[in-house]
């Protein structure tokens, strides 16, 4: 009887199975096509993971977000039905296991694995991967798949870049034949600028897990940190001669990846092998991609507890549906596609093959933060008096689940200042932001704040330094003390009335920080008439310092009463405070009318994009003036400018990029009229050095040291090639550079301005223009730099200014808009945009 009870069950479930998966759409039977016979526009893959979602009782979804261009973001959870009925609690359980919460934990947690797909747009091969994926483990659910998902919650976020996904399936099937060409100089293989790897602004999504400046990378690590995944496997594409890379990770590793983060890369790594050697598939590990800049889609996840690993798959945008390779193989996208599906597939079974050990190890991961985290720093504390990058920063901490608190119970102690570089006593403000080192957060904390990284191998793949107080540019301090905050909320503080008269002469703002810039660009866009004092001046007791923005009634009667009702409603939606006064009579300095406190005009922007600009710096600026201080840009295709347009505009901005074409003789000779006639023009990075080359630019680049000839050769062992252009190398260093804030460049900075070094070029001292921004002796504060190359870092030109008649040339010889984390650099963009050339 048992038997034949036993056996009706097994036919049961194997009929329900059966009807199960003929229920089930395909992705074939849904799209109308095989796999691999196409790219899949965005819409259509989130159509397919909608209609599985209604087909079957293993999958759930989430929307978390949109795009900046207004595309669905959204996750997939593949579980049992039992698992994701009690979704929720297993994610509240998690959660508890790092010490953030204090939720009941299960006793059957199970393991988290998530798959992100198509973080890069053009490696679009990802999206089609994440449908099959999701067919493959819900189809199987329940025959071979079952027991996996029962102990596992797989969580499928199909494509973490919509806009740059939609942006090159769109290119590729408008070119696109009946038939491939597989030909890689055909045109269907040639994506134009700028191509489908950013999103909307041109940024790289892959490089702002931990900055997030991004409204994708903002709306991900809501949820991805709601989660804190075990496991994070990132997939990506590489260039179609490669064969497929899997973990292990390559040197640099950062010494805070913990020794079961590595075993476990290990392990899935040889789980990956062994399936695609039983295939015959070439394969790498081990090299090239490193674990150390902390903002890429597996270092995030690392240091927020889980393992976190790269897979690339050789092909990329220039491979399209197939393309032959240097060895002469075809590379097709269904072949591809298989590749990436089973490599995730193996990571899966990998992880709950070792789920007990992923959840302790996890878990041990946050007692260790709490109890005894690793590092020299025990506290760091941030003094910040501007309230808009004060509320910037508290909201960077509570995104990222960083615990602070307000003050501390130690008023006085010893601690690294950033500002200064040394080692000082100092005083603990009932205001001032203490971040402990204790904290479930404590690796992100150290590596985040950091003064200094460390590093064994010096041949990385991105910047080596990112200190979140030098970008930022925060009063901040290290201490090796364990300081305890006086309380977790800080009390408002009652405001001081600002208005001294009903109907004052000016309003006066302070200008410190990128909030300031925004309500220039509001007031410049309603019609105010601002002005800017390029002294500094005393008035009614107060000290004003160059850069003040002045904002008379003179030149505003038109508006009555509606002056000040608008001047304050503008100043509070910006979080900006200001002093009203009843008389313009200064007690040191110019007062309002003089020549020193002048006009802002309205200015047209110009920005030259396109071929031969530097994608991710064109990105950049658009992002600085459409959403940081939403001021109107004009980005104009540098293949169609023609120098006869330069007289439509006030400034333009040459990104980093290639201008032999601009700066050929006859172009110059225009260039050179507009700047003389009141035109700024703007140079960044590549195009400074250009510029260096020409004869109408005063700036000139800083020799490299000749060495005596001698007949003796250095000999270079071959397995040493890799490493030999290190001793001449930057891959991205901070830097201390003295200002002159005298000049309108550098209105509102003080003295030392910390500087993210991503290049090697050096430039002179300007011999004819203002030397703003210059390094001098050791000026390496973080980072490395090759010994050649450091050895000539002393005395040369960061940022300059050059007048040319009536007009200006500004030189960033390193970029302060650097993927917009750099925030401090920002207030220097718009000094270069709106306070020069006075």
């Amino acid at each position: 009887m048992k038997r034949l009870i036993l056996s009706i069950i097994f036919f049961l479930t194997c009929l329900g199975h059966q009807i199960f998966s003929q229920t089930l759409s395909s992705p074939e039977s849904f799209l109308g096509y095989n796999l691999g016979d196409k790219f899949t526009y965005h819409h259509e893959v989130l159509r397919y993971f909608e209609t599985v979602d209604a087909q079957s009782d293993f999958v759930k979804l989430e929307r978390y977000g949109s795009s900046v261009e207004g595309r669905p973001l959204l996750v997939a959870y593949v579980s049992s039905p039992a698992n994701l009925n009690r979704l929720e609690e297993i994610r509240k359980s998690n959660i508890a296991k790092t010490g953030l919460t204090k939720e009941p934990q299960l006793s059957d947690q199970p393991v988290i694995v998530w798959l992100s797909y198509n973080i890069h747009g053009n490696e679009a091969v990802s999206s089609e991967t994440a449908m099959k994926t999701l067919h493959e483990l819900v189809a199987n659910a329940t025959g071979k798949y079952k027991e996996w998902l029962d102990k596992v919650v797989v969580v499928i976020d199909p494509c973490l870049n919509p806009d740059g996904h939609v942006r090159y399936v769109q290119f590729y099937t408008q070119r696109m034949s009946n038939k491939p060409n597989v030909n890689l100089n055909t045109w269907e293989h040639a994506e134009p600028w700028p191509g489908g790897r950013p999103n909307h602004y041109l940024f790289d999504l892959n490089r702002d897990w931990a900055w997030q400046t991004q409204k994708e990378s903002k709306e991900r690590i809501v949820i991805l940190n709601s989660w804190m995944p075990h496991v994070h496997i990132d997939f990506h594409e590489m260039g179609i001669n490669s064969p497929y890379y899997f973990a292990p990770s390559a040197a640099p590793i950062h010494e805070d990846v913990t020794e079961w983060q590595r075993n476990f890369q290990e392990i899935t790594g040889q789980n990956v092998g062994k399936y695609f050697d039983a295939n015959s598939w070439l394969y790498y590990k081990g090299e090239v991609f490193d674990l150390f800049y902390p903002s890429y889609g597996d270092t995030y996840p690392t240091f927020n507890g889980s393992v976190g690993m790269t897979y690339e798959q050789g092909g990329s945008y220039a491979a399209g549906l197939a393309g032959i390779n240097a060895e002469g193989d075809t590379v097709t996208l269904k072949s591809r596609i298989e590749h990436h599906h089973v490599a995730g597939l193996a990571s899966i079974e990998a992880a709950v093959r070792e789920r007990d050990k992923l959840i302790t190890e996890f878990e041990n991961y946050f007692k260790r933060s709490l109890s005894n985290p690793p590092g020299k720093y025990k506290s760091y504390v941030v003094k910040e008096n501007n309230m808009a990058k004060r509320k910037r920063l508290l909201e960077y901490l509570d995104r990222n689940g960083i615990q602070y608190g307000f003050g501390s119970g130690t008023p006085k102690a010893k601690a690294f200042s950033y500002s200064i570089g040394r080692d000082l006593s100092f005083e603990v403000g009932d205001e001032d932001i203490l971040i402990p080192g204790k904290q479930s957060k404590a690796i992100l904390v150290k590596v985040i704040f950091e003064p200094q990284t460390t590093i064994v191998d010096s041949v990385t793949y991105d910047i080596t330094a990112w200190s979140l107080p030098y970008a930022w540019g925060l009063d901040a301090y290290a201490s090796e003390t364990a300081l305890i905050a006086k309380s977790t909320q800080l009390k408002e503080k009652t405001k001081t009335p600002e208005s001294t008269s009903a109907a004052p002469v000016a309003y006066i703002f302070e200008w410190s920080d990128i909030a300031d810039v925004q309500l220039l660009s509001a007031f410049l866009q309603k019609g105010f008439k601002p002005r800017v004092s390029g002294k500094a001046f005393t008035l009614e007791g107060r000290d004003y310092k160059p850069g003040t923005l002045v904002l008379p009634r003179t030149g505003h009667e038109r508006m009555g009463a509606e002056f000040d009702t608008q001047v304050k409603a503008l100043a509070k939606e910006h979080n900006r405070s200001y002093q009203s006064v009843s008389s313009a009579y200064t007690s040191k300095g110019s007062s309002f009318g003089a020549e020193s406190v002048s006009l802002i005009k309205p200015l047209r922007v110009g920005l030259l994009s396109g071929q031969g600009t530097a994608v991710n710096n064109v990105g950049e600026i658009w992002h600085f003036f459409d959403e940081t201080i939403n001021y109107p840009l004009e980005i104009i295709e540098k293949q169609n400018f023609k120098t006869s347009q330069l007289d439509k505009f006030d400034v333009l901005i040459l990104p980093s990029g290639q201008y032999a074409d601009l700066f050929s003789e006859s172009s110059s000779e225009m260039i050179k009229t507009w700047i003389r006639g009141g035109g700024k023009l703007i140079l960044m990075e590549n195009a400074v050095s250009q510029a260096a080359e020409k004869k109408m630019f005063s700036i000139a680049k800083k020799e490299e040291a000749t060495e005596e000839k001698s007949d003796s050769v250095d000999l270079i062992k071959y397995a040493d090639r890799e490493t030999t252009f290190v001793g001449t190398s930057n891959q991205g260093s901070i830097i201390r550079v003295k200002m002159d804030n005298s000049h309108p460049l550098a209105f509102g900075y003080p003295e030392i301005y910390y500087s993210l070094k991503t290049n090697e070029q050096l430039y002179k001292y300007l011999p004819e223009g203002w030397n703003v921004g210059i390094a001098r002796k050791n000026p390496i504060v973080n980072g490395f730099v090759g010994n050649k190359l450091k050895a000539r870092m002393e005395d040369f030109l960061v940022f300059g200014a050059e007048d040319m008649g009536g007009g200006q040339v500004i030189y960033f010889c390193d970029n302060p808009l650097f993927r917009s984390f750099w925030e401090n650099g920002k207030l220097l963009f718009a000094n270069a945009v709106f306070m020069t050339g006075r």
